[in-house]
């Protein structure tokens, strides 16, 4: 609601949270966030230029695709 494109967390338990319950989140209140969730050693890569498959981006739950066009990557 305030805009964010995505969460960035520093904590793998967090980030693993994050991004796999957002589906049961969905089941109970109705609201498909889709929200992309970076750990931040995720962004910080991005930031110095690895490639997606360095990153390991497929392995998230929800798709990073749109905040990764965002960025122009």
């Amino acid at each position: 609601e305030a805009g964010a494109d995505a969460i960035v967390t520093p904590c793998p338990l967090c980030h693993l949270s994050l991004d796999a319950w957002q589906s049961k989140l969905k089941k109970q209140t109705g609201k498909d966030f889709q929200m992309p969730i970076f750990h931040l050693s995720q962004l910080i890569g991005v930031a110095a230029g690895l490639e997606d498959s360095e990153l390991k981006f497929r392995r998230h739950v929800v798709s990073m695709q749109p905040v990764l066009e965002k960025l122009s990557i």
